[in-house]
């Protein structure tokens, strides 16, 4: 991960959350005494997967941001512009979790 992150840096881990007994997951990182965020569900699966979704975010950003440095190729399943349309998405999907 870049060390300029304008995020909470490092490795983005889910536990459940201890403060209540409503069954939520808390997001957190090594690097920080505070959970990043908490979601609610009840301990449903719904909800586990939206906390899973919320600590892979930095991972996902930092992919993206490979496979957009490096203009990977992949097939395209016959469309001429795919790869402009890949990495027009890629490009979104950064700026996106980027705030921008």
């Amino acid at each position: 991960m870049k060390e300029n992150a304008k995020h909470t840096p490092g490795t983005w881990f889910i536990t459940p959350d201890t403060t209540n007994k409503n069954g939520d997951y808390a997001v957190w990182t090594d690097d920080s005494p505070f959970s990043i965020a908490t979601v609610h569900g009840s301990g449903n699966s719904q909800a586990l997967a939206n906390a899973a979704l919320i600590a892979a975010a930095p991972d996902l950003l930092a992919a993206c941001e490979l496979v957009l440095k490096n203009g990977y190729r992949m097939p395209c399943q016959g469309q001429d512009d795919g790869d402009k349309i890949i990495m027009r998405d890629l490009a979104a999907a950064i700026a996106k979790a980027k705030g921008k």
